[in-house]
């Protein structure tokens, strides 16, 4: 139930980056030529996290076990590729309609200096070119689905890895796998709620997080796909290589940079 407002809201962000009438050469010249600052490399870490999330590749290998595919990988690299491919795509254009639709209602005005983004509230006026007055209170509804269908998929990906690395029962009933579950759905939002922090803050902080160790995933992924002992035929191409490493390259030193930056180097 959960993931209907998500896609519903979803719709209106990529309708309302129609209505709001972007440069759209400027928008394929970004997409192209992408330029930010050392000032926003946090914020750019923390886009490629939300997008690319380094832990649903651990769920999606779960997922790919428990629907059998690994019995017959040839017959189902496919159907692999396709449920691998829509999503990321989906994912992909959403976040740049949310992005889109942020530069042209929000920016003009924070330029300004008659916004300043510091909550829910803020954030939702970048909908009122479509709902209007409802905006603020379809953002939230859409904000407090987002969070309640997200959460999970990272307290699974969690209990599936570290009960399959320590043999430990995958079974959703097992009790070491629920008390893990409710430890990392849990613990953040008791951090989150004792240390008081910004939303706004807390959001990047978390997303930058995910972009910082997403190269650690990638790296371990790259090495196992071009190993033939595992693979066999379906090894690695060499062009899937060199998009593969300018990527994982690109997000290693972006995650670089920011713990440079966060101990005073640069």
């Amino acid at each position: 139930m959960s993931e209907e407002p998500v896609i519903v809201m979803s719709a209106v962000f990529l309708i309302d980056m129609i209505a709001v009438g972007p440069n759209y050469g400027e928008m394929i010249k970004g997409l192209t030529i992408p330029e930010f600052s050392s000032s926003q490399v946090l914020l750019v870490t923390g886009l490629i996290g939300t997008t690319v999330v380094p832990y649903n590749l651990y769920l999606h290998s779960s997922a790919v076990l428990e629907r059998g595919w690994h019995k017959n990988p040839k017959g189902f690299t496919g159907l692999a590729r396709l449920d691998t491919i829509i999503p990321m795509c989906i994912g992909g254009l959403v976040t740049m309609a949310v992005g889109v639709t942020a530069a042209a209602v929000l920016n003009p005005r924070f330029l300004e200096g008659t916004l300043k983004i510091e909550n829910a509230a803020d954030m939702s006026t970048a909908l009122e070119p479509i709902l209007g007055p409802f905006a603020y209170v379809f953002f939230n509804i859409g904000l407090f689905a987002a969070a309640v269908s997200s959460m999970p998929m990272a307290a699974l990906s969690a209990a599936y890895v570290t009960t399959e690395t320590f043999n430990m029962s995958n079974d959703l009933k097992a009790p070491g796998f629920r008390i893990i579950l409710s430890l990392v759905a849990w613990l953040p939002v008791i951090i989150f709620v004792v240390m008081n922090s910004s939303p706004i803050a807390t959001i990047i902080a978390a997303q930058s997080i995910n972009g910082m160790l997403l190269p650690i995933t990638a790296v371990f992924v790259l090495i196992f796909v071009n190993r033939k002992s595992i693979m066999g035929d379906l090894v690695n191409k060499a062009w899937l290589n060199v998009l593969a490493f300018v990527a994982v390259g690109f997000v290693c030193f972006l995650g670089i940079v920011n713990i440079l930056k966060a101990i005073g180097v640069v």
